[in-house]
């Protein structure tokens, strides 16, 4: 669905139209997304249904989601949109001893953009500028998700910073779940 910009022949990608004119999200679009996500517990459905929502009604093309939901101080990619299962699937970030700068950013808990001219980290998103924006319920570090979106703009729009405060505190709530499921299985263990 591109848009005219002026007459004639001149027309703009459907990427470049959505920086130039941000694309509006009904409220009943943001309604399924936040009754989908209150109705599933899977850490990597929740996140590819997200991101397939990002790609409809924000016209996000690319992204990868990584996140952790146990006490494991990894994040791993558990989706993605415009980048293939394997190389999602493959993708890792070391909270705890991690230098680069993915596990910054996590562990900080503020969005970088990665714009043109400036080093990147390796990413599934290759040499595309692109926004890694921590995952957070509240103010907790570090981050229980990053989510990676390919952008040019160094600013992430409001339906991206909405979409990750809905999903972060989808992620600290699974994370809770965990928590108290694996108190109750230790207690479990050591009766026997």
């Amino acid at each position: 669905m591109s848009r005219v910009v002026g007459r004639g022949p001149e027309k703009e990608s459907r990427a470049n139209d959505v920086a130039i004119y941000p694309m509006r999200i009904t409220a009943d679009a943001k309604l399924g997304l936040t009754e989908f996500l209150l109705g599933t517990e899977d850490v990597a459905a929740c996140a590819q249904y997200g991101l397939d929502w990002l790609e409809t009604h924000a016209g996000m093309t690319r992204a990868l989601c990584a996140a952790s939901v146990g006490t494991d101080p990894h994040l791993w990619g558990v989706a993605g949109i415009g980048i293939s299962s394997a190389r999602t699937g493959a993708f890792q970030i070391d909270l705890e001893r991690g230098r680069n700068r993915l596990s910054r950013v996590a562990r900080d808990g503020r969005p970088v953009w990665f714009g043109p001219g400036r080093p990147r980290p390796d990413t599934p998103l290759g040499g595309l500028p692109f926004h890694a924006i921590p995952m957070r319920p509240g103010r907790r570090r570090p981050a229980l998700g990053l989510l990676l979106v390919e952008g040019n703009n160094e600013r992430p729009d409001g339906a991206l910073t909405w979409f990750v405060r809905v999903f972060g505190a989808k992620l600290g709530r699974l994370r809770s779940r965990h928590a108290f499921s694996d108190r109750g299985l230790d207690r479990e263990r050591r009766l026997l």
